[in-house]
């Protein structure tokens, strides 16, 4: 009887090389083409998100438009109301973060508010994955009161928030910055709009605090030295009172001590940072660090001077055996680049690195 034959004729079979090399083939076309097809569902998912987050601020905006004029409002805010400034809202599983500011609109510039228009903007933030900036949807429209209805009546306060650095000659608003006014511990709010304005409408008659919230803006300001905040007071049916405000991205200013070979040098001491601004008395401003065997010392929130602002930091320094004033002195501060430093900022924002050489014999 013959021996069963358990071979096919004519086929062949792939070897191990062969399988390992179609292995690795596939894998580097999967590698290469799959930043691709991230790339695609990111796009499509944060269409999507953005889609969502449109049709989420107009539908803020449109429940806003049915309510009668007078409860358009925020909680704490000018124009009042019973609405809260921030909400959350889920759409197929995913937060969204709904933020809604509400103004008194000016429609001119001839000096009186006009008290029959507000303008709302609604922002809305997806939360999680793909949240990205490029998600963000904002929203404006402005409502109108019925002229048939009687004047409304109360105090005016009008803010004008502009930068410090000028550029090409220009100062520039500075929007969306929250502005509270407080009377008796009562916190009203308002927001700038594009042309860096905001108005208090409504108001009971008294004498109001007024200050900008510094964080409200990114990045976050500082308002020029010598000033915080603003005591207004106000009657109904007074003229407006206007404020103005100037703010800037603070700098930083690091100084590193080293001795005349450059080697770091520990120092003790009190360093002071003069600033080219006088408080309310007329009194010079300045801010001060002591130090215990530091190499180093650090300033934080300046206000930027240089071609956008006049002015000049100096730098003192009075030690156990050392003394040095930057103001009389002719060995200044060295940038990073070997250039003297003159006390100035190249803009706001800057962060500044100079290093002072320091004799260890220098004396009082």
């Amino acid at each position: 009887m013959p021996k069963p034959d358990f071979h096919v004729k004519g086929e062949s079979g792939f070897t191990l090389t062969e399988v390992l090399v179609s292995v690795a083939l596939i894998l580097l076309i999967a590698l290469t083409f799959s930043p691709f097809f991230l790339f695609v569902l990111e796009t499509s998912e944060k269409n999507r998100i953005r889609a969502v987050a449109t049709s989420l601020a107009n539908e803020v905006i449109e429940e806003l438009r049915t309510m009668p004029f007078d409860e358009i409002g925020l909680e704490e805010g000018s124009p009042g109301g019973a609405l809260a400034m921030e909400e959350e809202r889920t759409v197929d599983g995913r937060k969204y973060k709904v933020k809604t500011i509400i103004n008194w609109l000016e429609l001119d510039d001839s000096g009186y508010p006009s008290w029959d228009y507000k303008g709302i903007k609604v922002i809305v933030s997806p939360k999680g994955l793909f949240a990205s900036k490029g998600t963000t949807v904002i929203a404006e429209t402005a409502v109108s009161r019925d002229y048939a209805l009687p004047p409304l009546k109360g105090a005016n306060i009008r803010i004008y928030a502009y930068r410090g650095w000028l550029e090409e000659g220009r100062r520039l608003p500075v929007r969306n910055l929250r502005i509270s006014a407080i009377k008796n511990k009562k916190r009203v709010s308002a927001w700038t709009n594009a042309l860096g304005k905001a108005l208090f409408l409504e108001l009971d008659e008294g004498t109001y605090t007024v200050e900008p919230v510094l964080d409200s803006v990114t990045p976050s300001m500082i308002m020029m030295p010598g000033t915080s905040f603003f005591k207004v007071a106000v009657a109904e049916g007074s003229i407006t009172e206007d404020i103005i405000i100037e703010l800037e991205i603070p700098c930083s200013l690091k100084v590193k001590f080293t001795d005349p070979e450059g080697n770091a040098l520990p120092v003790s001491g009190k360093v002071t940072l003069c600033m080219p601004f006088m408080d309310e008395n007329g009194e010079a401003l300045y801010k001060e660090k002591k130090i215990t065997g530091s190499s180093s010392v650090s300033f934080t929130d300046l206000w930027p001077v240089g071609d956008g602002f006049g002015g000049a930091y100096y730098l003192t320094l009075t030690g156990e055996a050392l003394s040095y004033d930057m103001s009389i002195d002719d060995n200044k501060p060295l940038r990073a680049n070997g250039s003297p430093w003159d006390g100035t900022f190249e803009a706001p924002g800057t962060s500044l690195s100079v290093t002072l050489a320091l004799n260890v014999n220098d004396e009082d």
